[in-house]
């Protein structure tokens, strides 16, 4: 994916991608692209380029995004197939949250036990798949509906993130550096092995929809505002 060729290939079949730019690329062309310093969505944007590259005999033209990571304090470089009408803190925020799709694996693996598959052929694994992504969707839907539902609740895994967060904002009010607002705006936490057993003893038994809900309510803790 780091390959300019596949990126344009891509680009031309519309399809959108970032990726880290490699530090061994050369352009022939680079030109700045003028981003809206005023929008909160671009705090810790350095740069929004077009880069251009000969490629096939043709000379072929993509986004570069440079941005500075206040947490890991490192400057990172995407290209990406987005339109420029896409904000780059948008563009770079996209491509932190790459990992929270870790997070759903590691649910059908640990909690799922889905770790081998059913069969051998394409579409057992195809049919295998879909309801592993079914059954993770079910769960994940309780689990938004019973944080929408109790408003003044809160799950633990928040509490220690908000924390982080708290944590990192402090750190950088001496360095004048500021968290982007993206970053803060609903990022998917792991599904807890408490909510999973929930779901699946439920549905074994029967359980009312009501009844279910009231088991994922022990896991929430009262919001404590301060």
């Amino acid at each position: 994916m780091a390959s300019a060729a596949f990126l344009v290939d891509e680009m031309k079949k519309e399809h959108y991608l970032v990726t880290r730019y490699k530090k061994n690329s050369t352009w022939s062309k680079v030109e700045k692209l003028h981003w809206d310093e005023s929008d909160p969505s671009n705090t810790n944007v350095l740069k929004d380029l077009l880069v251009t590259k000969k490629i096939k005999r043709r000379n072929e033209t993509l986004r570069l995004i440079v941005y500075y990571d206040v947490e890991r304090q490192k400057t990172y470089r995407f290209l990406t197939t987005l339109s420029t009408e896409i904000p780059p803190g948008l563009v770079a925020e996209l491509y932190r949250r790459r990992w929270q799709v870790e997070k759903a694996f590691d649910n059908t693996k640990n909690d799922l036990g889905e770790t081998k598959a059913w069969g051998n052929s394409i579409s057992s694994m195809k049919i295998q798949m879909c309801s592993v992504a079914c059954a993770y969707n079910l769960i994940r839907s309780f689990n938004e509906l019973n944080l929408a539902g109790n408003p003044d609740m809160v799950h633990p895994a928040q509490i220690k993130q908000e924390k982080r967060t708290d944590q990192l904002r402090n750190s950088l009010a001496k360095s004048g550096h500021k968290i982007n607002p993206l970053r803060l705006a609903g990022n998917l936490r792991r599904l807890s092995r408490n909510t999973v057993s929930s779901i699946q003893n439920a549905i074994s038994l029967k359980v009312p929809i009501r009844e279910v809900f009231r088991w994922l309510c022990r896991e929430l803790k009262p919001r404590v505002l301060t």
